[in-house]
């Protein structure tokens, strides 16, 4: 539950730092290169995130993020450069961290990554406060991908170990029922 969790915070300070920057910007944060930056920076710090969480080298996410961080400059803010970024997103997430049959991945990326930036183009916002929600709804939907898709194991410091004298007995019974010369 730990990636679902930090998704969803990453996705309420990506939202208020999305907020920040339109307000700073003062209306004009949509075709701003700071909206392009900030997008960019949101696929870098998910993509650490996830590097962590599969154990990837993080130096793997140095050519997806240099592809993306060019068209920044060339392409501010066009539906080009998102649509870039979403398979960006989606390369990161089920390319290098998390590999796994192409059917699947393929689904997974088509529902969530790009079925949460056609939610946010059709709800074209256009305030600081519907920017900021657009933002925080495509992580709620990128959180689902922990839920219906990945399933990391948790680390062995937070496992619950078995009762030791619940082990015990399971071994005692084990022992009694194993024994031909019992009753």
């Amino acid at each position: 539950m730990r990636p679902f969790r930090t998704t969803l915070a990453l996705g309420v300070l990506s939202a208020g730092a999305t907020f920040l920057m339109h307000a700073a910007t003062g209306g004009f944060f949509y075709r701003s290169l700071y909206h392009s930056l900030l997008i960019w920076a949101m696929t870098a710090v998910y993509g650490l995130l996830l590097c962590r969480w599969a154990g990837k080298n993080p130096v793997s996410l140095f050519f997806p993020l240099l592809a993306l961080l060019l068209p920044v400059f060339v392409l501010p803010c066009q539906p080009a450069f998102w649509i870039m970024c979403l398979t960006v997103f989606g390369w990161i997430r089920s390319g290098i961290c998390f590999p796994g049959n192409l059917f699947k991945t393929l689904a997974a990326e088509l529902m969530l990554t790009l079925g949460g930036g056609a939610l946010i183009a059709v709800f074209s916002p256009r305030t600081p406060l519907s920017w900021a929600l657009g933002v925080w709804m495509f992580f709620l939907i990128q959180s689902l991908y922990f839920v219906f898709f990945q399933f990391i194991e948790a680390p062995a410091a937070f496992k619950i170990a078995a009762d030791p004298f619940e082990s015990a007995r399971t071994e005692a019974e084990k022992i009694i029922a194993s024994n031909p010369y019992g009753k």
